[in-house]
């Protein structure tokens, strides 16, 4: 990576006009602020994509279902159509 892209990412970062400027010598002296507590946000998103797993698979049981009850129906209307017709 460049060090005209690092600035220019660091300067999107940190919102910073100024640092889009700073020269090679400068951005040795330009910090980077990482979160205060990295392991929390690693067991939020831990938390989040196993909930988006159980989310996923209660749609997926309800898509089965649904198809289930969708099979069950069109079997029902048929017999109803087929026995009800006039001779």
């Amino acid at each position: 990576m460049t060090s005209a892209r690092v600035v220019g990412e660091v300067s999107a970062a940190t919102g910073k006009a100024s640092v889009r400027s700073a020269g090679r010598t400068d951005l040795a002296r330009i910090r980077v602020r990482r979160p205060a507590d990295i392991d929390t946000l690693h067991q939020r998103i831990n938390q989040l994509e196993q909930h988006n797993l159980d989310v996923q698979q209660q749609l997926d049981e309800r898509a089965d279902d649904l198809a289930a009850a969708r099979a069950t129906n069109r079997e029902l209307m048929t017999r109803l159509n087929t026995s009800t017709q006039p001779r």
